[in-house]
């Protein structure tokens, strides 16, 4: 009779484990602070998002003045409903990798969200933006959200 309660409980254990290994394995990852968003999402509600590091989707749509050291673009995501929501995006790293990337192209992204403000991004970043570019991007997205890249792919 010991012998029975000892395999029942050892099988009970076995059980236990099995089902807490499983729980663990589907869970997020406990340190994941990488948040995926829209672009949408972004536009709509900044404040939610400035000063975290986030990763989101879209299309490439212009490029403004590239230059050997900085990479400057837009993000863009269509809505069904005729609404199309652009981002400003800077890549300080990796220009030479996003002049291979072409208009158009959906790609996947992870980057900082800041707050525009030409005069810290100019200070910071030395933009190499001529009179009428920069007239143009403080018009359309001052103090909005800006992505600064870390991370960029193709998507299919």
């Amino acid at each position: 009779m010991t012998k029975n309660k000892s395999i029942l409980g050892l099988v009970s254990l076995v059980i236990f484990l099995s089902a807490c290994v499983n729980l663990k394995l589907n869970q997020e990852p406990i340190n994941s602070s990488i948040q995926k968003i829209t672009i949408k999402q972004l536009i709509e509600s900044p404040q939610n998002y400035f000063e975290r590091t986030i990763t989101l989707q879209g299309k490439i749509g212009d490029f403004l003045q590239p230059s050997s050291r900085l990479a400057t673009f837009t993000l863009e995501e269509n809505n069904w409903f005729g609404k199309d929501y652009t981002l400003l995006v800077l890549d300080p790293n990796r220009a030479s990798t996003l002049t291979v990337l072409p208009e158009n192209q959906k790609v996947q992204m992870t980057g900082e969200v800041r707050q525009f403000i030409l005069a810290e991004f100019e200070r910071l970043y030395d933009l190499p933006w001529d009179i009428n570019l920069r007239r143009w991007v403080f018009s359309e997205y001052e103090g909005k959200p800006v992505i600064i890249v870390s991370t960029i792919k193709p998507i299919e």
